[in-house]
C-alpha cells in the first residue's frame, strides 16, 4: 500500500506539473497585459499557478522521503487502508478535474471577464466535490446560490472596495 500511495502521488504530481506548464503562457500573458497598473487581475491566477507548482513538488518530496523510510517495512493491509483513508482513484480524478477547470478558468477569463469565468470555475469545483448522493435539486440550488453569492461578493470587494478592475 505504501507503493500505491507513492505512485499515486507521482501521478498527481505529474498531472499538476504538466498543467502548470500548459497554463504558464496564458497566465504570463495576463500579467503582461496589466503590467502598468501593478498586480492587476492576472495576479491571482499567477499566484495560484506558482502555489500549485511549489506545493506539488513539496508534497512529492515529502512522500518520497516517507516512501524511502518505509521501504522494506511489512504493513498490515487494514492499517494501510486506514492511513490512506480511501482509494487513490478519486484523488487522481479530483486533481485532474481541478486542473482542467483552472485551465478553463484562465481561458474563459481572457475571453469574458471575472464573474462568468469564476462562476464556471467555482461551480465546477463545487460539483466535482459534491457527492453523487447529494445531487438533488435542493443541494444543487444551494451550491449555485452560495458560490454565485461568493463570486459576486469577491467581485464587489475588488471593484468597489479595493478599486481593482477585474474586467
Amino acid at each position: 500500500m505504501n507503493a500505491l500511495r507513492f505512485y499515486s502521488t507521482c501521478i498527481i504530481t505529474a498531472i499538476l506539473l504538466v498543467f502548470c506548464v500548459i497554463l504558464f503562457e496564458p497566465t504570463r500573458q495576463m500579467l503582461v497585459n496589466y503590467h502598468d497598473i501593478g498586480l492587476g487581475p492576472g495576479a491571482m491566477p499567477a499566484v495560484s499557478l506558482c502555489g500549485i507548482f511549489v506545493f506539488s513538488v513539496y508534497i512529492f518530496f515529502l512522500e518520497l522521503r516517507r516512501f524511502r523510510s518505509l521501504r522494506g517495512v511489512a504493513e498490515d493491509p487494514q492499517e494501510a487502508m486506514d492511513t490512506l483513508g480511501m482509494p487513490v482513484r478519486p484523488f487522481v480524478r479530483g486533481s485532474f478535474v481541478a486542473m482542467v477547470l483552472l485551465w478553463l478558468y484562465v481561458i474563459l477569463w481572457q475571453i469574458t471577464s471575472f464573474v462568468p469565468a469564476t462562476l464556471v470555475f467555482t461551480i465546477g469545483l463545487g460539483f466535482s466535490a459534491l457527492p453523487k448522493s447529494n445531487w438533488t435539486k435542493k443541494h444543487i440550488t444551494r451550491l449555485v446560490l452560495v458560490l454565485g453569492g461568493f463570486t459576486l461578493t469577491v467581485w464587489l470587494v475588488f471593484v468597489y472596495l479595493l478599486e481593482v478592475n477585474l474586467r
